[in-house]
């Protein structure tokens, strides 16, 4: 048993998850009120339009979107504002909906097929919001986007199998206090993920 926990310990894919959770974690401390704040606002508005069809699918995009360029203003700025969230750029629309709405058809038929390929899909497509926002893609199409992504899971599956993992996780936990818990951990990941990002891209 021993020797299982010093060969996990001096695990380099587990040095790298465990410093990508430290530098998310730190991200998401320092602005922790905006982003949970946001967070419950956006899932509010998402509840609230949940009787129109395909409403909320269309506003989970634009909440990740704001997510992500908030969590690129705080490199740049110690406080943010909900103000930072709402600062996405409007060229970027077209592509926020395009895109959220090609990854969650696929992981959903992904999904319904069986699950395998649906946790194939989830893990493809992790990096298609941070992707969108960045200004190196901005002549990219939607489908471009999403081969990225899948490329970059391709080329590192196995640390991003090991994060996805753990993100599913900790999700899970965040339901258990009456899913109150996902206000923390959704923008917590977020933030996780977007490290993971900078370093794979």
């Amino acid at each position: 048993m021993k020797t299982l926990v010093l060969n996990l310990n001096n695990s380099k894919t587990i040095q790298e998850v465990s410093f990508l959770f430290k530098q998310g974690w730190e991200t998401y401390r320092r602005n922790a009120l905006p982003y949970s704040l946001y967070t419950l606002l956006s899932s509010g508005l998402m509840w609230a339009l949940s009787s129109i069809p395909f409403a909320s699918s269309l506003v989970f995009p634009l909440y990740m979107a704001g997510l992500y360029t908030a969590i690129k203003s705080s490199e740049e700025k110690e406080i943010l504002t909900l103000a930072d969230f709402l600062n996405i750029e409007k060229a970027n629309f077209g592509a926020i909906f395009k895109v959220g709405a090609l990854t969650s058809l696929l992981t959903m038929i992904g999904f319904i097929a069986f699950i395998i390929p649906g946790a194939y899909a989830f893990c493809s497509y992790a990096f298609t919001t941070p992707l969108v926002l960045d200004a190196n893609n901005k002549n990219l199409t939607a489908w471009e986007i999403l081969e990225k992504s899948r490329g970059v899971f391709h080329s590192n599956w196995n640390l991003i199998l090991v994060m996805m993992s753990s993100y599913f996780l900790i999700s899970i936990l965040a339901l258990l206090p009456l899913g109150l818990g996902l206000f923390i951990s959704t923008p917590f990941l977020a933030c996780v993920n977007y490290s993971l990002y900078k370093k794979l891209k």
